[in-house]
């Protein structure tokens, strides 16, 4: 009967209609609404006061015919994985036992407007910027989620704990439960440690020694090596040798964790492997949110379009594949990369925002999180590029999806082909004569192509200067070398004057793509440099990264 009431009262008919779907399926994610009134609680005061106001957020928004509350801890520095979580996850399947809890005063102001229940949890100062692995900020912010979690079972509540890199494929709430047990909680693929990412507490005796006993040790100070999973891990591992708790491990097929679920489960781009018996999929494993974000992008799990990250309509792109793998696994690496770096620069050439392709790792279809590190890409190109599951993305528009050129494939006549085998007939060949693409050649085919993707069949080329230019130094040397060009084009553009395209001025834009690449060694590789030409590297940087485009803005080229 309570379960039947407790379903009652979440209206979750319609909800449920959607959990009968495939699971790993994102096509029924809901698009973000426009926002709504803000649902989040704000006082000023001390701390007894607001100590108070979390008390009233917990016992108004837990579900009074369970007397249990969904809670998920966090900042601004993960403003966008929680706004996914409440769409993906709360919104979608109307759980309105919902509570964020943020450690920064702007997290439950943006999450309002969503429409999402939030409370700031006072009393503490956490910083609003997200924290590397481990660091004292790090492991402040996971003492928090504890001390969270301690609060909320004070006041006689199930506690639902739900990080925010978590997604829910079917309602959990409809599967949790236990007659005889103090705790549900989630474990882990390949350690000993249960996930304090993902679990289920009761207000029961036990559960308050559990929590009682951990807070304690962090409290102490003797344990400023460990995050809140290890010191939560220690005190359960005694407390049941001495059965003074009652846990029940989740089952990991239906809980997966991010190893189990993404690597076990041979899960990288949107639908491989449908997981028709997964509940939920925790994200972890990754270090950086920059990493886990782009994991969920490509296997379809991510509906956050702030920006018109997938909705913009005047935005263009290009496409690429590789086709091809190489005499050795270094080898395919290193051609895959250089045609991510052509890809990058013929992107900002173009004015157009990079679709990653399929990479390969251990004879394996793979995405881009293996070779990268996604933290030193975001700094610099986060806005330049794509997942490769972008285009089937629901919330791309379907004019965006649908107005796709042929397969273009740019061709040196004087070096060997990287690619083996024959051509569709479909494929247009674009020879050039020179060991690497002109960009007066690449404009002139491309610079108006109205189409929003330009596909290109492979990228196993390089975009002048030539590959002789080894290195930071070569790259900067030949920048310098046509300054006045470069100040030339920088004066005309101002102007809003046509200018004509000479060779040099060619140069002066193509070198610093390559100098933008290598750009953040420039501190000790311009030692010694005139102050004047750093300054110059710099003025190009800052020019080339804001207003420049062959089309549509300040500059007019003739040819």
């Amino acid at each position: 009967m309570a379960k039947m009431a407790f379903r009652k009262a979440q209206n979750i008919t319609a909800s449920a209609r959607l959990g009968k779907g495939r699971p790993g399926s994102v096509r029924t994610l809901p698009v973000i609404s426009l926002p709504i009134a803000a649902q989040s609680f704000q006082l000023n005061g001390n701390a007894k006061s607001v100590s108070a106001s979390f008390s009233e957020a917990v016992l108004r928004y837990s579900c009074p015919y369970t007397s249990s509350v969904v809670l998920s801890f966090g900042g601004m520095g993960y403003i966008d994985m929680a706004i996914n979580l409440y769409v993906t996850s709360y919104q979608r399947f109307n759980v309105r036992n919902h509570l964020f809890v943020g450690s920064d005063d702007r997290f439950c102001a943006v999450l309002g407007n969503y429409g999402a229940h939030c409370v700031r949890y006072f009393g503490v100062e956490a910083s609003e910027e997200s924290s590397s692995f481990f660091s004292k900020e790090f492991l402040t912010k996971t003492y928090l989620k504890m001390k969270v979690v301690k609060d909320a079972i004070a006041l006689n509540v199930t506690v639902l704990l739900v990080d925010l890199d978590v997604v829910f494929l079917k309602n959990p709430l409809f599967y949790l439960g236990c007659d005889h047990c103090d705790l549900l909680i989630q474990t882990s693929a390949f350690e000993d440690y249960l996930n304090t990412g993902f679990y289920m507490m009761k207000p029961t005796k036990g559960s308050r020694r559990l929590l009682a006993r951990t807070w304690s040790r962090i409290e102490s100070g003797n344990y400023t090596k460990q995050n809140d999973q290890m010191i939560f891990n220690s005190v359960l591992a005694d407390m049941r040798k001495r059965r003074e708790i009652r846990p029940v491990v989740l089952d990991i097929n239906a809980y997966p964790d991010g190893v189990m679920f993404f690597k076990e489960g041979g899960r990288v781009f949107r639908d491989d492997n449908p997981c028709h018996n997964c509940i939920i999929v925790h994200n972890n494993g990754l270090v950086t949110k920059e990493a886990k974000r782009y994991r969920f992008k490509e296997y379809g799990l991510w509906a956050v379009d702030s920006g018109g990250y997938y909705s913009d309509p005047r935005r263009m792109y290009i496409a690429y594949e590789n086709p091809s793998t190489f005499e050795s696994e270094s080898e395919t690496r290193t051609q895959e990369l250089r045609a991510l770096r052509t890809a990058f620069i013929i992107g900002h050439i173009l004015n157009r925002t990079v679709i990653l392709p399929v990479f390969h790792k251990d004879n394996k279809l793979s995405s881009m999180l293996p070779f990268v590190d996604m933290v030193k890409l975001d700094a610099r190109l986060r806005d330049f590029y794509r997942e490769h599951s972008f285009l089937s993305s629901p919330l791309v528009p379907h004019k965006t999806r649908n107005r796709v050129t042929a397969q273009f494939l740019l061709r040196s006549l004087t070096s060997i082909p990287a690619i083996g085998g024959s051509l569709s007939n479909d494929v247009i060949v674009k020879q050039f004569k020179s060991s690497a693409l002109p960009v007066r050649e690449l404009v002139t085919w491309f610079h108006v192509t109205p189409a929003h993707v330009l596909k290109f069949h492979s990228l196993y080329i390089d975009i002048l200067p030539s590959p002789a230019i080894q290195n930071f130094t070569d790259i900067v040397d030949r920048v310098l070398r046509h300054k006045e060009a470069f100040r030339q084009l920088d004066i005309e553009a101002n102007k809003a004057k046509p200018l004509a395209m000479t060779e040099q001025l060619f140069e002066a834009i193509a070198v610093p793509f390559l100098l933008m690449e290598l750009i953040h060694t420039r501190k000790t590789t311009l030692k010694g440099k005139p102050q004047e030409d750093v300054d110059l590297i710099e003025e190009m940087l800052i020019f080339l990264k804001g207003d420049i485009s062959f089309t549509k803005k300040r500059l007019c080229y003739s040819f």
